[in-house]
Protein backbone atom coordinates (compact mmCIF):
# COMPACT_ATOMS: atom_id res chain seq x y z
CA UNK A 1 0.00 0.00 0.00
CA UNK A 2 1.18 3.47 -0.86
CA UNK A 3 2.29 5.49 2.15
CA UNK A 4 -0.03 8.42 2.79
CA UNK A 5 1.43 11.74 3.74
CA UNK A 6 1.12 12.22 7.45
CA UNK A 7 -1.88 14.18 8.61
CA UNK A 8 -1.62 16.20 11.74
CA UNK A 9 -4.57 16.60 14.02
CA UNK A 10 -2.48 18.62 16.50
CA UNK A 11 -4.10 16.85 19.43
CA UNK A 12 -7.31 18.51 18.33
CA UNK A 13 -9.97 16.26 16.92
CA UNK A 14 -8.48 12.77 16.87
CA UNK A 15 -11.88 11.17 16.44
CA UNK A 16 -12.59 13.15 13.25
CA UNK A 17 -9.12 12.39 11.89
CA UNK A 18 -9.73 8.67 12.47
CA UNK A 19 -13.18 8.71 10.85
CA UNK A 20 -11.89 10.68 7.85
CA UNK A 21 -9.00 8.25 7.42
CA UNK A 22 -11.33 5.28 7.77
CA UNK A 23 -13.61 6.70 5.09
CA UNK A 24 -10.67 7.17 2.73
CA UNK A 25 -9.42 3.62 3.34
CA UNK A 26 -12.91 2.22 2.82
CA UNK A 27 -13.30 4.13 -0.45
CA UNK A 28 -9.94 2.86 -1.73
CA UNK A 29 -9.77 -0.68 -0.37
CA UNK A 30 -13.24 -1.64 0.85
CA UNK A 31 -14.64 -1.81 4.35
CA UNK A 32 -13.47 -5.38 4.96
CA UNK A 33 -9.84 -4.23 4.84
CA UNK A 34 -10.27 -1.74 7.67
CA UNK A 35 -8.21 -2.20 10.81
CA UNK A 36 -7.52 0.26 13.60
CA UNK A 37 -3.80 -0.07 12.91
CA UNK A 38 -4.28 0.83 9.24
CA UNK A 39 -6.44 3.82 10.20
CA UNK A 40 -3.81 5.03 12.67
CA UNK A 41 -1.02 4.81 10.10
CA UNK A 42 -3.18 6.55 7.49
CA UNK A 43 -4.05 9.34 9.97
CA UNK A 44 -0.41 9.72 11.01
CA UNK A 45 -1.00 8.87 14.67
CA UNK A 46 0.31 6.16 16.96
CA UNK A 47 -1.20 2.70 16.52
CA UNK A 48 -2.61 2.95 20.02
CA UNK A 49 -4.38 6.28 19.43
CA UNK A 50 -7.60 4.83 17.93
CA UNK A 51 -8.19 2.88 21.13
CA UNK A 52 -8.88 6.16 22.92
CA UNK A 53 -12.20 6.27 21.07
CA UNK A 54 -12.90 2.76 19.74
CA UNK A 55 -12.64 -0.70 21.26
CA UNK A 56 -12.31 -2.30 17.82
CA UNK A 57 -12.75 -1.70 14.09
CA UNK A 58 -16.47 -2.53 14.32
CA UNK A 59 -17.05 0.47 16.58
CA UNK A 60 -15.21 2.68 14.10
CA UNK A 61 -17.30 1.22 11.27
CA UNK A 62 -20.41 2.16 13.22
CA UNK A 63 -19.17 5.75 13.39
CA UNK A 64 -18.44 5.69 9.65
CA UNK A 65 -21.96 4.38 8.99
CA UNK A 66 -23.30 7.32 10.99
CA UNK A 67 -21.27 9.68 8.80
CA UNK A 68 -22.75 7.97 5.74
CA UNK A 69 -26.24 8.67 7.04
CA UNK A 70 -25.30 12.32 7.56
CA UNK A 71 -24.11 12.51 3.94
CA UNK A 72 -27.39 10.98 2.79
CA UNK A 73 -29.37 13.38 4.96
CA UNK A 74 -27.57 16.39 3.45
CA UNK A 75 -28.19 15.09 -0.07
CA UNK A 76 -31.90 14.62 0.62
CA UNK A 77 -32.22 18.02 2.29
CA UNK A 78 -30.56 19.70 -0.69
CA UNK A 79 -33.01 17.98 -3.06
CA UNK A 80 -36.05 18.84 -0.94
CA UNK A 81 -35.09 22.51 -0.75
CA UNK A 82 -35.26 22.76 -4.56
CA UNK A 83 -39.07 22.37 -4.60
CA UNK A 84 -40.36 23.00 -1.08
CA UNK A 85 -44.07 22.51 -1.86
CA UNK A 86 -43.93 19.64 -4.32
CA UNK A 87 -44.08 16.64 -1.98
CA UNK A 88 -44.26 13.97 -4.66
CA UNK A 89 -41.16 15.42 -6.32
CA UNK A 90 -39.43 15.54 -2.92
CA UNK A 91 -40.27 11.89 -2.28
CA UNK A 92 -38.95 10.84 -5.69
CA UNK A 93 -35.85 12.99 -5.30
CA UNK A 94 -35.15 11.46 -1.90
CA UNK A 95 -35.06 8.05 -3.56
CA UNK A 96 -32.73 9.39 -6.24
CA UNK A 97 -30.42 10.80 -3.55
CA UNK A 98 -30.32 7.35 -1.94
CA UNK A 99 -29.32 5.72 -5.23
CA UNK A 100 -26.75 8.46 -5.91
CA UNK A 101 -25.13 7.74 -2.55
CA UNK A 102 -24.94 4.05 -3.45
CA UNK A 103 -23.25 4.89 -6.76
CA UNK A 104 -20.89 7.59 -5.47
CA UNK A 105 -19.84 5.82 -2.26
CA UNK A 106 -20.21 2.10 -2.95
CA UNK A 107 -18.24 0.83 0.02
CA UNK A 108 -19.74 3.36 2.41
CA UNK A 109 -23.20 2.34 1.21
CA UNK A 110 -22.40 -1.31 1.93
CA UNK A 111 -21.73 -0.50 5.57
Amino acid sequence: MEQKKEKSYHHGNLKKALVDSAMEIIAEEGYKSLTLRKVAVHAGVSVGAPYRHYKNAEELLSEVASEGLKILSRKIKKKIEQKPKNYLWQFQSSGIAYVELAIEHKELFRI
